[in-house]
């Protein structure tokens, strides 16, 4: 490519002006010859295709509070050069770009970390359909219960949620998978006490869960102390760890005797409680741990825990513990 050139001089200046214009004109086209800041421009606006050859010396800073793309839908950035060599790289890559991406995070040491950014939103009342950016979901259910809808499994495939009710009150937190999505295999799961949780995770077609763990206290009713005496010490928990469900009921005895029987209705329980009979399943010890004569069961509506008169008598207490499946 020919020189561009200039062979007159300048007003007010010398033929050497027009002989470095030469030169700066030749530093464009070929380079940087003669070590000089030849060209500078304080705004550029490029209409084609932009090719840089070479590397920024400096700083790309953009120069406005707004959103910058860079690549497009179906032609995205293939690589991400972070840390000190090349061999630290992170592909970042559009959704509808191959489905196969590599991550590879940069050294982590003492003074780098990475952090997957999770979506927190809280919901307050009534049903909410949650989005694919949905990741973790605080329920205050405060003003009535909560229902959240699953997004359709088909667009959550390898992701992961978690619900969590913040409040205290006895409002139910129901989690209802899309149409026919079932979560372990029910339409629909709850949570019930302040701080119980539930992860799941999604493959694409159904929801499973990973970990759930629920508390929430309730008060039965002593309904029969035969040998006499009376007591007002009696508390109850209901509880979830993963699959199995736990009652707990603890009564203080002292001053009791002859047969106790503690009776609560199962709608007391927040899940109702198990749909099967599970007559004397349970156990009653006594609570430094002892044995005792007891059976704890569950019936058609009630429950029912029945200690022996021999059991009963100076000062103690007693806890009866139930097991059931979800």
């Amino acid at each position: 490519m020919a020189f561009i050139t200039v062979t007159n001089s300048f007003v007010n200046s010398t033929a050497a002006d027009a002989s470095q214009v030469n030169t700066n004109f030749s530093d464009i086209i070929n380079g940087t010859s003669d070590g000089t800041k030849d060209f500078s421009i304080s705004a550029l606006t490029v209409g084609g295709a932009f090719t840089l050859s070479g590397t920024f010396s400096s700083n790309f800073t953009p120069t406005a509070n707004t959103t910058y793309n860079i690549g497009t839908a179906t032609s995205g950035l293939q690589y991400l050069y972070l840390g000190g060599t090349s061999t630290f790289t992170a592909r970042l890559a559009a959704a509808t770009l191959a489905a196969s991406r590599n991550y590879t995070v940069p050294e982590i040491g003492a003074d780098a970390s990475f952090v997957m950014s999770q979506g927190v939103s809280t919901i307050t009342n009534g049903t909410t359909t949650l989005t694919t950016a949905s990741k973790v979901i605080l329920c205050n259910s405060t003003s009535g219960v909560i229902t959240v809808n699953l997004p359709a499994a088909s667009t959550m495939s390898g992701q992961t949620l978690t619900i969590k009710k913040t409040s205290s009150d006895t409002n139910a937190v129901t989690i209802d998978a899309d149409g026919s999505e079932t979560i372990d295999g029910a339409l629909t799961e709850k949570v019930y006490g302040q701080y119980g949780i539930m992860h799941l995770i999604c493959d694409g077609s159904n929801w499973h869960i990973l970990h759930v763990y629920d508390l929430v206290s309730f008060t039965p009713t002593l309904t029969v102390d035969v040998g006499g005496g009376s007591t007002s010490s009696v508390a109850g928990t209901w509880s979830r760890n993963g699959r199995i469900k736990t009652v707990v009921v603890s009564a203080d005895y002292t001053g009791m005797s002859g047969v106790v029987q503690i009776s609560f209705a199962k709608s007391s329980l927040p899940d109702g409680g198990p749909s099967t009979v599970l007559q004397g399943s349970g156990s009653v010890r006594r609570s430094n741990s002892s044995g005792i004569g007891g059976t704890f069961g569950f019936f058609s509506t009630n429950c029912q825990i029945v200690v022996g008169a021999t059991e009963i008598g100076g000062a103690g207490a007693f806890i009866a513990t139930m097991d059931y499946y979800a």
